[in-house]
């Protein structure tokens, strides 16, 4: 499954700290004694002379039990290349921009904005929802960040000790809103599916499904020996469910 994006890494790296990581938290982060290090970056380049229009891609860095990700900003955002004008397009999103660089794809011009501090949930969006799935709770993402995506893909590269970092990808299921306040609190659906047992059961997308999980998993073979591993896949007609034994891999959202 994550072979799907695995990257290579560059000769010239972009160094990110990242916090103390606390146990089942989502948390944007800054600051450790590890380095992170995400590559494409550093070969961006602002071009201050050109005063055309562009298109913002918004990420933020994150991390959960010790994996990093990133996340891109879900609503597309068109303006005049200046400095001024990007930020106070910007204005309405919680937390300190920073203006990356430029990119072309085709005749488009794309400008990359880091935020920094800001852990708002609602609106952010992983690789996986993008280039795999292309909605967001079954609405369709914007063409502009498919198409950049597709093809600066490398930007969802992170790597940690010269190792490239896991590739969450995203599973759904559908909750009563009594859960609410538990989910917004603990990011977990654990006991919300059924409260006498600890198991979690997630699937592709169903219409009407309002949980969204960020999953960090390793690629397996379908069976049954959930004893031995952290989550099982099974067949249901024609369709998969996922099932898993605890939440330390997941983050959960609902919609």
């Amino acid at each position: 499954m994550n072979n799907l994006f695995n990257g290579f890494l560059n000769k010239e790296i972009d160094s990110f700290e990242i916090g103390e990581i606390e146990d089942k938290k989502y948390k944007h982060s800054n600051i450790s004694d590890d380095i992170l290090e995400h590559p494409y970056i550093e070969n961006l380049k602002f071009d201050a002379n050109n005063k055309g229009n562009t298109k913002l891609i918004i990420y933020r860095m994150n991390e959960h039990n010790k994996n990093a990700f990133i996340e891109y900003y879900l609503n597309e955002i068109n303006c005049l290349h200046d400095k001024e004008v990007i930020l106070k397009n910007l204005s309405f999103i919680e937390g300190t921009k920073r203006i990356k660089g430029s990119i072309y794809v085709g005749d488009d011009q794309y400008t990359i904005i880091q935020i920094r501090n800001n852990n708002k949930p609602n609106n952010w969006v992983i690789l996986w929802d993008i280039i795999i799935n292309g909605h967001y709770y079954g609405e369709k993402i914007h063409e502009n960040l498919i198409k950049f995506l597709k093809k600066n893909y490398k930007i969802d590269d992170l790597f940690y000790k010269r190792k490239i970092c896991k590739k969450p990808c995203i599973l759904y299921t559908l909750l009563d809103n009594k859960y609410k306040n538990y989910i917004n609190k603990n990011k977990s659906i654990q006991y919300c599916q059924n409260e006498h047992s600890i198991l979690i059961y997630l699937s592709e997308y169903n219409e009407g499904d309002n949980v969204r999980n960020i999953c960090f998993m390793e690629d397996t073979e379908m069976d049954k020996d959930l004893q031995n591993k952290n989550f099982i896949i099974e067949r249901k007609g024609k369709k998969y469910e996922w099932i898993f034994k605890n939440d330390n891999n997941l983050i959960s959202f609902l919609k």
